[in-house]
């Protein structure tokens, strides 16, 4: 069993990279050019507050004091992605301020990290966006970058992967253990988050039962 109280929200995207090794991975796949980059540069961001009460594939990380990473894993794309990822920055930011313990009224400006957005594609339409702003310009602006899978092979790409092996096991058999075994030794006999699988299948297998509401023996 999963014994976080996260995980009752978690999706398979957010369980996968708040594993430390992962989520460096994800960070150097963003960020090619920090070489230097370590894991306890990382810290995983606990979205509690986010503005739906759905089950949404989303995570957030901070590195050192210097950049908020907030990112969706989402089969379709909305203008109201944007706005979503600003609500979680503004929650964030709090968060920070408050764990810092920053004051507000001081005379210097308050130092914060800068933020990126990003929407991991999973879905099957060829002509997406490769930036999702609003739909309508004003004061703020909201730059989400698209990725998708680029063959790269990459801890993205696999997780892309993954989600596209389990996508096409569900359409043809339903939510059902032939489903999930065809997936789950497909991918590993790719070699697609191999690693992963391999040690945390019964949690997965969990995450996925709860997002199409199903119960695991």
């Amino acid at each position: 069993m999963i014994e976080t109280k996260r995980a009752k929200k978690d999706t398979v995207f957010a369980y996968l990279f708040s594993q430390p090794e992962y989520m460096l991975q994800l960070y150097q796949v963003l960020h090619p050019e920090n070489v230097e980059a370590r894991g306890e540069d990382l810290k995983q961001i606990i979205q509690g507050n986010a503005p739906t009460t759905e089950r949404c594939s989303e995570f957030g990380f901070q590195v050192r004091d210097k950049l908020i990473i907030l990112m969706e894993a989402q089969n379709e794309l909305s203008h109201d992605i944007p706005m979503r990822m600003l609500i979680r920055l503004a929650d964030a930011y709090k968060d920070f301020v408050e764990e810092n313990k920053i004051s507000l009224y001081r005379e210097k400006p308050v130092t914060i990290p800068r933020p990126e957005f990003y929407i991991v594609y999973t879905g099957i339409e060829e002509d997406v966006p490769e930036v999702l702003r609003f739909s309508e310009p004003g004061p703020v602006e909201v730059e989400v970058k698209v990725l998708r899978d680029n063959g790269s092979g990459n801890i993205l790409g696999q997780y892309i992967q993954f989600c596209e092996v389990l996508n096409k096991q569900l359409k043809l058999h339903g939510y059902t253990d032939e489903a999930l075994n065809s997936a789950f030794h497909s991918c590993l006999e790719q070699g697609i988050l191999a690693s992963f699988l391999s040690g945390h299948m019964r949690a997965v297998e969990e995450l996925v039962a709860a997002m199409y509401g199903k119960k695991t023996p």
